[in-house]
């Protein structure tokens, strides 16, 4: 008898411990990371607090420094200068853009979801001084994600804590001042690029 409730006892636990590690491993398209939240589902397009190697973009050759929607209809790019830009592909138009740059060109740049919430530009490792950020530093609750999206409920890039409250949302829909400035900055990115 003793024995039966320590074999049930242990196939409870390493079914729990299975599904708590299944949670933390990134596997393929579908699998959760670490959180409960529908929209930190693990694609292409998420940023993972919590995730190494899946929590940042590096302005680097051989690191990724964009990520695009499911569909491809959208992307999310770190430019050189340190502009953090959200592109329609299709039109190859940028709908948002921190419009934030460094002082100076380095392969330096990175954005990082950090595991305080907040996602955040740096333009150099050493000095750790941001350009930008959502300014969501220890708001909600971890583990935390950033989705980029063209579905109409949660289209564009947002901020999400871990029980799925939308933390920051870029706005889609700028003036057409800010407009102007975006595609003035994105074309003068794509000249110097080529």
């Amino acid at each position: 008898m003793e024995f039966q409730r320590w074999k049930s006892k242990m196939q409870r636990s390493c079914i729990f411990l299975v599904v708590v590690v299944a949670m933390f491993l990134v596997r393929g398209e579908d699998q959760p990371v670490a959180s409960p939240c529908r929209e930190c589902i693990w694609y292409q397009s998420r940023i993972f607090a919590s995730a190494p190697g899946y929590d940042s973009l590096w302005l680097k050759p051989s690191n990724l420094s964009s990520i695009m929607t499911k569909s491809g209809g959208f992307r999310l790019q770190l430019q050189e200068d340190g502009n953090l830009v959200l592109v329609d592909v299709k039109k190859n138009v940028p709908i948002w853009a921190s419009m934030r740059f460094c002082p100076s060109i380095s392969y330096n740049i990175f954005a990082v979801m950090q595991m305080d919430g907040n996602f955040v530009v740096y333009c150099n490792m050493r000095s750790n001084r941001p350009i930008w950020a959502t300014q969501t530093s220890l708001q909600g609750t971890g583990p935390y994600c950033v989705a980029l999206s063209d579905n109409l409920s949660t289209f564009g890039l947002s901020v999400y804590d871990g029980n799925c409250k939308l933390l920051w949302h870029a706005d889609t829909r700028p003036t057409i001042a800010q407009t102007q400035a975006m595609e003035t900055a994105y074309l003068a990115y794509l000249n110097s690029s080529l």
